[in-house]
């Protein structure tokens, strides 16, 4: 993970500064395959984007009562000077400060794979008790897949689906994780773009 696991502060702050300089939120057309995945669904307005950072998926949620979280307040100080319209909340995935049911969709690129996974477990238990019954967890996140496996491990290693390494699961592994905590599984794009439903 060259050191970029979620409790390093150090490495966040220092990513944020990079975005402040270099990096631009990414716009969106309302083809974009994220923009339609949250179009599609039924009952929500109401949507958080976990880990946000500096913004640069916000204009996926154009039109949404849209609430920015992230654990680094560099992050959320950038993300406030593009957005300054829009709530950013400075506060760690594993203690959301949000009451039960608040959401009607939880977003995260590249979040849960940055938490080795019993801060991972945490953290999909905040996300499940955040959403509202009948809510959307939308996410990309790494999937420990047959083909980086194989280039790590050689061809005459086994692969099973149960792999997962320190941070990352298969798919089938990433849908048996969220499946513990009450998600279920309703679209998977390879190889990284997950939908889960809170049941």
């Amino acid at each position: 993970m060259s050191g970029a696991d979620a409790r390093n502060e150090a490495v966040w702050t220092h990513h944020a500064y990079e975005h402040e300089q270099r990096e631009v939120p990414h716009q969106v057309n309302e083809d974009n395959p994220h923009r339609l995945m949250v179009t599609s669904l039924t009952g929500v307005t109401k949507v958080m984007d976990l880990g946000c950072g500096s913004a640069l998926w916000r204009h996926v949620f154009d039109g949404y009562d849209y609430h920015g979280v992230d654990q680094n307040e560099k992050m959320i100080e950038v993300a406030r000077s593009r957005f300054p319209e829009d709530k950013f909340t400075v506060c760690n995935g594993r203690h959301l400060s949000f009451s039960d049911s608040s959401f009607d969709l939880v977003f995260t690129a590249a979040v849960l794979q940055h938490n080795t996974h019993p801060d991972k477990s945490i953290v999909a238990q905040e996300i499940y008790r955040v959403l509202r019954p009948g809510g959307y967890y939308l996410c990309s996140e790494n999937t420990f897949r047959e083909d980086n496996y194989r280039i790590q491990f050689g061809q005459s290693v086994p692969y099973s689906d149960d792999l997962a390494d320190d941070y990352s699961f298969t798919p089938v592994g990433w849908e048996k994780f969220m499946s513990q905590f009450g998600f279920r599984k309703v679209w998977y794009k390879y190889p990284s773009e997950y939908l889960y439903i809170k049941e």
